[in-house]
């Protein structure tokens, strides 16, 4: 019984840290560069997935940008 309530706690704990963590950071969705840098420090945190869709969105929102090649051969690595 003490391992389950170990369990729970520390998912509320996780979940806590990774909301208050994300609530601080605004994202201007309309400046690619922005999106570009987010992304690069998804990559690095390993959040492949976060760091894909923000390429994404530069390279379908912005496609005449600067960061719309770069986003296009980050999402090819």
């Amino acid at each position: 019984m003490t391992s389950r309530l170990h369990w729970i706690f520390s998912l509320v704990l996780f979940s806590a840290i990774s909301l208050s963590a994300c609530s601080s950071i605004e994202v201007q969705q309309d400046d690619p560069a922005q999106l570009f840098k987010l992304a690069e420090e998804e990559i690095k945190n390993e959040h492949y997935i976060l760091a894909t869709e923000r390429l994404k969105t530069i390279r379908n929102r912005f496609p005449y940008s600067q960061q719309a090649p770069l986003a296009q051969v980050r999402l090819a690595d």
